[in-house]
């Protein structure tokens, strides 16, 4: 899709302090995403859009009134976590479930963040900020997710293959019933 609107995207090996750096081309408006190939899907996805927002701010995209120009790494990691999980998205996907902010599960987490193509981390913290998961959950599951990212170099937990099952929404409810009290 972004290639095709004339984005060129290139993953290759990058040193490991690197998980990916874009080039503008402003003379004949091209931009150039590389993207470490030996990050999991997940990362690459979100390193993609977070770079697309770095040139989104770069080009003028954005405009900020402050005197001193922001952290744009850090604006465009938020750029990227708005863009890959939509406020109104998160939302509905949430409503659809029917989990309440004290009833998720490491299970609930891993199941849904694959619909937005994000990190487990990512998704508990846009969780967070939206106030769809309680403060105490979310740091417990971001404490045992980044502990598997320790102990694994960064991998996923459950894998980094997403789930695209015709019957996905009924694992979902499954898994939300199973939580329900009686």
């Amino acid at each position: 899709l972004l290639e095709n609107a004339g984005l060129r995207i290139v993953f290759c090996q990058l040193p490991p302090r690197h998980a990916s750096f874009a080039y503008y081309d402003g003379v004949n408006a091209n931009a150039f995403f590389f993207i470490n190939k030996d990050l999991g899907a997940e990362r690459q996805i979100f390193e993609l859009a977070k770079r697309l927002g770095a040139v989104y701010l770069h080009t003028g995209g954005c405009r900020y009134p402050e005197a001193t120009p922001p952290d744009t790494l850090a604006i465009a990691r938020k750029f990227a976590a708005f863009f890959l999980m939509p406020e109104a998205a998160m939302r509905a996907t949430i409503a659809q479930t029917g989990i309440t902010q004290d009833r998720w599960t490491y299970e609930l987490i891993l199941r849904l963040k694959h619909r937005f193509g994000v990190s487990a981390e990512s998704f508990v913290i846009r969780l967070e900020e939206l106030a769809l998961i309680t403060e105490p959950l979310a740091k417990k599951f971001k404490t045992r997710i980044r502990q598997h990212y320790k102990t694994t170099g960064y991998k996923e937990p459950d894998g980094t293959r997403r789930i695209l099952t015709p019957n996905g929404r009924l694992d979902d409810l499954r898994l939300v019933t199973g939580r329900r009290r009686l």
